[in-house]
């Protein structure tokens, strides 16, 4: 019989930057390391399906991942059912996930060696990422390499974060 794989689900608000990042992110740096873990991502809330923006599209490249197959994924019951451990990108994710499925999550942050804060979303750091292309552009890029570059220290420290 087959071992199950550890599954790991990053979540964030639209699955469209930070939390599908941290998957891709993840899932390469555990391909390097040779481990046997699962990952996936979710928004909590968002339109399924849909694709992504061509700056984190090219953001993801510049750190060698491929984010052109990605399609978003809402929170469902069904995803969080066979889910070993949820890393939330903030707070607010980390208190929905409590509030709407009763489900404890560890942060990104957290995990990643730092301190359990919120990784902070475009808006929360471009409020004005509409118009102002060129700010919302380097904070994308910044994100995705800060993200990226924590990779191996998250898929290291999963071990420690596993429920009981």
């Amino acid at each position: 019989m087959e071992d199950k794989k550890l599954s790991v689900l990053f979540v964030c608000t639209g699955n469209v930057f930070r939390s599908m990042t941290a998957e891709l992110a993840a899932r390469a740096a555990s391909e390097q390391g040779g481990l046997g873990y699962s990952f996936a991502s979710a928004g909590t809330r968002g339109r399924q399906g849909k694709k992504l923006r061509d700056d984190v599209v090219e953001a993801l490249g510049s750190v060698n991942l491929d984010g052109s197959a990605h399609t978003v994924r809402v929170l469902t019951p069904e995803i969080l059912a066979g889910t070993d451990l949820v890393v939330a990108m903030s707070t607010d994710h980390r208190d929905f996930l409590k509030d709407q499925f009763n489900r404890d999550s560890v942060l990104f942050r957290e995990i990643a060696g730092g301190k359990p804060e919120a990784f902070p979303d475009l808006d929360d750091v471009v409020p004005d990422f509409r118009t102002n292309i060129e700010a919302a552009r380097e904070y994308v890029f910044k994100a995705i390499k800060e993200i990226s570059g924590s990779a191996k220290t998250v898929v290291a420290r999963i071990p420690l974060f596993i429920p009981e």
